[in-house]
């Protein structure tokens, strides 16, 4: 486990620097990565942003795991297409979450590729039932509707300000980071203006992120947890959300937009794509869910 420190770091703006540090966090890396007690070495790069890494590590294998769709992300230039082609043809091993996201990676190369969808740590799920309440969540009445996961322009904050509206006792519960820059809610035009309403409504709390090992605790102790990703073209389109496993091994209700990669568990989840539907799914999961829906779903995470 290599820990960097925060000195020296990344200055986007100072680009000379940038490199000089990432040149200088290479060198460490390559230096543990073949020490005497090293056999041989294999990069596992999980964004094409790293391809440089190569260079310095001299793997004798490379993954090259995607798991989101790059190049619809905010900020995919030439550079960063440059640098995932060159992964491409690099990698003994192509791997995605989903058959969208594959289907964006250039072609090229001779390795296999392979569909790996998201898990999710069912122990530590089951580890936690017994954990009582955080407090910060505890100050929210309930019925509470979670959200944890990355606040950015993928959220569908129209749809949420209109669920919002039409449900003031319903109280929506947002942990995560909130992204700046061009991938803040607040950066979108189309979703903008909901998510300027939405920070001001009485009902819908922004708690920030929250550590890893806290993540169970919360989501064990809302009343619906949601995957309420836009459903306009994008990024958000081709994700299998590693939420969805995680809410299914809480037991708890999940709500989500239709998405490719979860429709399949339409069975165990409820679907829905606009504000009505989205309204009649949270009735029916906040009103009739029973024992049996709830060792379904924290079985079907079990086997995933």
């Amino acid at each position: 486990l290599d820990l960097p420190g925060r000195i020296p770091f990344i200055w986007p703006k100072l680009q000379g620097y940038s490199r000089w540090v990432m040149r200088q966090h290479m060198a460490r890396l390559a230096r543990k990565a073949h020490s005497p007690r090293s056999r041989d070495v294999i990069a596992y790069i999980f964004s094409p942003e790293f391809r440089p890494y190569l260079d310095a590590l001299d793997p004798r294998y490379v993954v090259y795991h995607a798991y989101d769709a790059y190049s619809q992300l905010p900020g995919w230039g030439v550079r960063q297409q440059r640098h995932e082609q060159e992964l491409v043809e690099r990698a003994d091993l192509v791997v995605a979450t989903t058959r969208g996201t594959m289907a964006l990676i250039p072609d090229g190369g001779s390795a296999p590729r392979h569909i790996l969808p998201n898990g999710v740590d069912a122990e530590a799920f089951a580890a936690a039932h017994d954990v009582p309440c955080p407090a910060a969540l505890a100050k929210i009445p309930r019925p509470r509707i979670g959200y944890l996961g990355s606040i950015n322009r993928k959220v569908d904050f129209n749809l949420v300000r209109g669920v919002a509206r039409a449900r003031p006792h319903w109280h929506w519960v947002f942990i995560g980071q909130t992204v700046e820059g061009a991938g803040s809610p607040a950066a979108d035009p189309e979703i903008a203006a909901a998510y300027g309403e939405c920070l001001k409504l009485a009902n819908v709390h922004f708690l920030g992120p929250r550590a890893r090992s806290e993540v169970p605790a919360y989501m064990l102790h809302m009343d619906v947890n949601t995957i309420c990703s836009r459903t306009t073209h994008g990024w958000w389109e081709h994700t299998y959300p590693i939420k969805l496993h995680e809410s299914l091994a809480a037991g708890k209700p999940v709500v989500a937009v239709p998405l490719k990669s979860i429709e399949t568990f339409k069975d165990v989840i409820e679907l829905a794509s606009n504000t009505e539907e989205w309204n009649a799914a949270l009735e029916h999961a906040l009103t009739d869910d029973s024992p049996q829906r709830v060792r379904r779903r924290i079985a079907l995470a079990w086997k995933n």
